[in-house]
């Protein structure tokens, strides 16, 4: 079975680097089956990403995935047709689209080119992310619209997503939901050297290191984050913290300025987007999530696996993922952030690694790779069967 995969971009994001553990045991040559034992690994994967240049790129090839660029960004009708024409060449048996432009784009070029096994990809939790502009509220609707008539099924990343997305029109009885899995091998904190790993930042073994990983966006509210620090700050000076992801900089203005008038020169360190995240959350004590919403939480799950004791707001499905091994905050409240954050900073090292070795435990029990592939296989093969059917178009 042949699967193409079509994607916004391939930069690193919650739904590329599921996509990258989705498809990334396929060590043969492009276009040849894996020998991976796993249910997607007997499967072929080609990835259309709709833009140029992602940084995540190379480890796609690396990992012997096809890799189709275009570009959607500048010459979008130019790109629509040229993806039409390559679905006609290579005929794939399914096409899984992932978000909401390469679900309707995706979508309806695989409709046209007369492939009916389409899996479309809902990654958020409120739609469209709450909707801030005009164009997205449009792209949305005529996403709703459309999952009555293109998809064999949606794929939810969180419960709260397909709950969402059902009440905005979406065609509910199409609804799986998939959470992210993790590679628990790579992601094996006994594996990296916790002293290198802190030379990164230049904290020492003294300071208590609170970590926050995401590329900045007013849904990841770093300065929120960056608030609570303050405040957690005020009561533990022993506290430092370190943040890394795309634009997360000093160079960054919105964040100089929020450092600036917190106070916090020499006690934030940020690292920008980094290619060595395991190696990052190594290097913290504690880790914060501090979003305003989430689909499902892919970092925080990383964190997990990491054998990190996390903080983390009630947003997209966080309190069904960490169980009982988080603290849970409200969404938005720098305080209860701080309090959180204060309650781990008191505890004993030896306690600290209680809580992060119950929180890696609930990942390998519940949300490996291999449970996620699992899933995703079934649907296909739901929808390679379905596609002799007619699909059932309603006004």
């Amino acid at each position: 079975m042949h699967v193409v995969h079509i994607i916004p971009s391939l930069h690193v994001g919650g739904a590329e680097l599921a996509l990258l553990r989705l498809v990334g045991t396929q060590l043969a040559h492009p276009g040849q089956a894996c020998a991976d034992a796993s249910p997607v690994g007997q499967m072929r994967h080609t990835v259309i990403s709709m833009t140029p240049l992602g940084s995540l790129g190379r480890e796609f090839t690396a990992a012997g995935i096809g890799v189709v660029w275009l570009d959607f960004s500048k010459r979008p009708v130019l790109a629509f047709f040229s993806l039409c024409r390559w679905l006609r060449m290579h005929r794939p048996d399914v096409v899984s689209t992932w978000m909401y432009h390469a679900d309707v784009a995706g979508g309806l070029a695989a409709r046209l080119c007369g492939i009916k096994a389409i899996v479309w990809g809902v990654r958020t939790t409120p739609v469209g992310g709450v909707l801030p502009r005009a164009l997205m509220r449009v792209l949305c609707r005529l996403s709703a619209w459309l999952s009555w008539r293109v998809p064999r099924a949606i794929v939810c990343v969180a419960e709260a997503a397909r709950l969402s997305h059902t009440a905005f029109g979406y065609r509910p009885d199409q609804m799986h939901v998939i959470a992210n899995g993790f590679d628990i091998d790579a992601l094996d904190p006994a594996g990296i050297d916790a002293r290198a790993a802190r030379t990164l930042h230049g904290f020492d073994a003294a300071h208590i290191v609170v970590g926050h990983v995401g590329r900045f966006c007013n849904e990841k509210d770093h300065v929120g984050f960056l608030k609570a620090a303050r405040l957690a700050l005020n009561d533990q000076p022993m506290l430092r913290f370190v943040m890394a992801g795309r634009g997360v900089s000093l160079s960054n203005a919105v964040l100089l300025q929020t450092v600036d008038q917190l106070g916090l020169h020499g006690f934030v360190c940020m690292l920008g987007e980094r290619s060595d995240v395991p190696k990052v959350m190594r290097s913290f004590d504690i880790f914060c999530l501090s979003s305003t919403f989430e689909g499902f939480p892919n970092v925080l799950g990383e964190a997990m696996a990491m054998a990190l004791p996390c903080v983390s707001t009630d947003a997209g499905d966080a309190r069904v993922l960490v169980g009982e091994t988080a603290e849970i905050v409200p969404i938005s409240n720098p305080q209860a952030m701080a309090s959180a954050l204060l309650a781990l900073s008191r505890l004993t090292p030896e306690q600290r690694a209680q809580r992060g070795a119950a929180a890696r435990a609930r990942i390998v029990n519940h949300y490996t790779v291999d449970v996620m592939r699992e899933q995703f296989a079934a649907v296909y093969r739901s929808v390679v069967q379905a596609q002799s059917q007619p699909a059932l178009i309603t006004s």
